[in-house]
């Protein structure tokens, strides 16, 4: 008697066990997949990065130095967080374009459009051109927009230029890198605004 109820408990267990083991695996088949679930995460997370950008002549269009990283393989997107972006331009030209955060789009792939490279800055913008150290043109706004194809810098955000002879305020600009030169958009209620600096007598 004992034995017939340790062999029916023992069935009873398998039988049970076996249900379940099926009503589980049915019922995760349901469920959509942890990869659809968690396709808009970041596929990769890094620290301390140091990215190189190359044009199709092999040369550094710029290096980017960042806190982190984060690389999005469902839309394609690296976002960058403390970023500096350096250009070296042919003539001894060092630019720095420093932001809390940067997006470039179609990181790993090319567009189907004829859309044009671009890194977005996100947030306060600082753009500095170095010479021998010493800053001689800075320029400070919001949501910059830069295409390094072309080393233009632009964006439709108030912006303020400061360079040894003047102090510059837009509504929105187009800057060249290569030339150094700028184009200041101003509006019907805010003027282009120039303050030159004071004439000093050595």
């Amino acid at each position: 008697m004992k034995r017939r109820f340790i062999a029916a408990a023992v069935i009873a267990f398998i039988v049970g066990g076996g249900a379940w083991f099926l009503l589980t695996r049915i019922s995760s088949e349901d469920e959509p997949s942890s990869v659809e679930n968690l396709q808009d995460e970041p596929n990769v997370r890094i620290g301390n990065v140091e990215l190189l950008e190359y044009g199709d002549d092999g040369s550094v269009l710029y290096k980017a130095v960042a806190s982190a990283m984060e690389h999005s393989q469902h839309s394609d997107t690296v976002t960058l967080n403390s970023i500096d972006v350096q250009v070296a331009l042919e003539g001894g030209a060092n630019w720095s374009l420093a932001a809390s955060a940067a997006i470039i789009r179609n990181a790993t792939s090319q567009p189907e459009t004829e859309e044009r490279a671009r890194i977005d800055l996100i947030g306060d913008v600082h753009v500095v051109n170095e010479s021998d150290r010493k800053p001689i043109l800075s320029l400070v706004g919001r949501d910059l927009t830069y295409y390094p194809n072309e080393r233009i810098l632009e964006s439709q955000h108030p912006v303020t230029i400061q360079s040894e002879s003047a102090t510059f305020n837009a509504n929105s600009f187009e800057f060249d890198l290569k030339s150094n030169e700028f184009h200041l958009i101003g509006s019907k209620t805010n003027r282009v605004e120039i303050e030159y600096a004071p004439i000093t007598v050595q």
